[in-house]
């Protein structure tokens, strides 16, 4: 990390040649500000470039998309976060999954489960990460007694595009909700 030095108006005055230490700050200020440095000014709220809310629900007794072919590869990490309810259904699993493309959705891999219901009237919520890079998903969900925990590959290698979905078990009806948002800082 970079150390911040706070320039006095006088080191870098009209006709005046600046010192070493003067170049060195000039160099070394911008980076120490933008890792948030001791001392550093902090870059304000309006000045970040906020990425773009994807919000998808919905609710059926058969499966059905949040987010088909979603345009993601500008981003390098995801942060989503979900809610789920099966309110009928017997003891098949109820899975909440996400697959990956690496060419825009001309090809797909397997769905990988980010969260699974096995009960009825069982609810479930659950947030983390996927890592565009890598093809990788790390997060927790809860059920009505237990954490439960993914950490697999979708796609070795990364990919550009996502589709999640909800797998509606047999007899089952579904009500859920996903919010995907690209982590500031993390364009590729």
């Amino acid at each position: 990390m970079a150390d911040y030095t706070d320039l006095p108006d006088t080191a870098v005055g009209i006709g005046g040649i600046p010192s070493g230490t003067t170049v060195t700050a000039l160099r070394d200020n911008p980076i120490a500000i933008a890792e948030g440095a001791v001392g550093a000014p902090r870059i304000a709220s309006a000045a970040i470039d906020v990425p773009i809310t994807f919000y998808g629900a919905g609710s059926n007794t058969v499966d059905f998309t949040f987010f088909s072919n979603l345009s993601l590869g500008d981003y390098a990490l995801l942060r989503y976060d979900f809610v789920a309810e099966e309110t009928e259904g017997d003891t098949s699993d109820t899975n909440i999954e996400v697959r990956m493309s690496n060419n825009g959705g001309s090809t797909w891999s397997s769905f990988v489960n980010i969260s699974a219901l096995v009960n009825r009237n069982e609810a479930s919520s659950g947030s983390g990460y996927i890592d565009m890079r890598t093809g990788t998903v790390r997060g927790l969900w809860s059920g009505i007694s237990n954490i439960f925990s993914v950490d697999a590959t979708i796609l070795s290698g990364g990919g550009n595009a996502l589709e999640i979905r909800a797998d509606v078990g047999i007899g089952a009806t579904i009500s859920a909700a996903v919010i995907i948002q690209p982590v500031i800082g993390t364009a590729t």
